[in-house]
């Protein structure tokens, strides 16, 4: 049932448990029914809910990941943890990769070439 539920995102399982838990306590009143039943009703309930899935979200960065532990400081219960994932945060922030720096090093030889300052 997790699977499924993954795979149809975490509203439809809510809606499809509420429906279950609907339909047994309005049309069942002789006896409840036992999980496994519950956990077919409810597969059946998202087989049959078509394949319209939620929209995909856009990729997590660096600065959504600062931002959202330092809101949500409790995500990571350990101090040691926590501190040691921010350090790192904030070093690849901070710090910029190989293909940048190339990056940066053409941009100013661009720059310089129409003030310019390079010779022809």
């Amino acid at each position: 049932m997790i699977v499924t539920a993954y795979e149809h995102g975490l509203d439809n399982v809510i809606e499809a448990m509420s429906a279950v838990v609907y339909a047994v306590e309005n049309h069942q009143s002789s006896s409840p029914p036992t999980p496994d039943d519950a956990e077919h009703q409810t597969i059946l309930l998202l087989a049959c809910s078509g394949d319209t899935l939620p929209a995909s979200l856009p990729p997590v960065n660096m600065d959504n990941l600062f931002e959202a532990l330092q809101v949500h400081r409790e995500v990571i219960p350990t101090h040691a943890v926590y501190a040691l994932n921010i350090e790192r945060i904030v070093t690849k922030l901070c710090h910029l990769r190989h293909e940048e720096l190339q990056q940066d090093k053409v941009h100013r030889w661009c720059l310089a070439a129409k003030e310019g300052l390079l010779p022809c």
